[in-house]
């Protein structure tokens, strides 16, 4: 919510935007919120999103052919002359990927007070008062000082949402018996699992790009996802499982998405505070000494820990 404000309080000044921040700290929603708020009190606000790196800079600003002479306009100017001629709706065109100086160069005559967007064709697109330029990207490496200095800066960092927005979310898609008896879980084991990962452990994916993207965040989407994957058949059939028979099904998740970029040198040590974790839902250990949950996983027949070997 203060981000909302601070988002807010820019666009009141400016007609260039910036949020920063790694992948999974709530940019996207930040900005749909706003847009959603202002929307509910006057006059509409539209958002027209693209991906500036997906496509080359003449696809993206137009390209004129040396033979011929022609003109071929491009995405962003294709949006930008549209938003310009809107004059119903509020229009912000974000570009939500990584600023590249190949493209945001191009844009410095936008960000200033001159607000046009001049093309290689020689046209010159004036920026209309019901017009915003948002940028959604990670980092700030590649721009220069003078784009910098032309914009309106947000910073978003990853802790500023954190995990608990995602999983409740999720939690209010599951049925309401399911959701309450999966909750504890959450509560009991993530913090105490990422706090062990990052103070012990060293995953394998590591440095850049992955101090750019919200690890967190990652790591409990792909936990949400494999809970989707093996509770499915329990959705379909309308079953509810015991407590202890979800809470194995939760553990088998958090080793495949946690603790899946883990070396083996330090899975014991995310197995140990597994163990400490779980009450003594643990498997009949074969070898106590060498095995982890890593080695087991949960029997659909008799909903009991297996070796992977059985």
């Amino acid at each position: 919510l203060a981000k909302c404000v601070q988002l807010y309080e820019t666009y009141q000044v400016r007609h260039g935007i910036m949020l920063v921040g790694p992948t999974g700290s709530g940019k996207t929603a930040i900005c749909e919120t706003l847009a959603g708020a202002l929307s509910e009190l006057g006059t509409k606000h539209v958002i027209w999103k693209m991906n500036p790196k997906a496509i080359t800079a003449p696809q993206m600003f137009g390209r004129m052919d040396s033979s011929t002479g022609d003109w071929t306009e491009g995405v962003f100017a294709v949006l930008w002359r549209r938003a310009a001629k809107e004059k119903k709706n509020f229009t912000w065109i974000i570009l939500d990927g990584p600023v590249d100086a190949i493209w945001i160069e191009n844009l410095n005559t936008v960000l200033d007070d001159n607000k046009v967007l001049t093309l290689a064709n020689g046209d010159r697109v004036q920026m209309s008062g019901t017009m915003k330029a948002m940028f959604e990207p990670e980092n700030l490496n590649n721009a220069s000082p003078a784009t910098v200095s032309r914009a309106g800066i947000i910073y978003v960092s990853d802790s500023e949402l954190g995990w608990n927005p995602l999983v409740n979310s999720w939690l209010d898609t599951r049925r309401p018996q399911e959701a309450a008896l999966l909750r504890p879980f959450f509560v009991t084991y993530i913090d105490a699992l990422i706090r062990t990962m990052k103070l012990e452990c060293k995953p394998v994916m590591n440095g850049i790009p992955w101090e750019h993207v919200s690890r967190d965040f990652c790591s409990i989407t792909s936990l949400l996802t494999l809970l989707n994957a093996v509770l499915l058949d329990a959705v379909r059939t309308s079953e509810i499982f015991s407590e202890g028979h979800y809470e194995r099904l939760f553990i088998y998740c958090c080793c495949w998405s946690m603790g899946s970029m883990l070396p083996l040198v330090d899975r014991p040590k995310f197995n140990a505070k597994m163990v400490e974790l779980c009450n003594g839902n643990t498997p009949d250990w074969v070898d106590p000494e060498r095995d982890t949950f890593f080695e087991y996983f949960v029997n659909e027949e008799n909903t009991e820990w297996n070796t992977w070997v059985d």
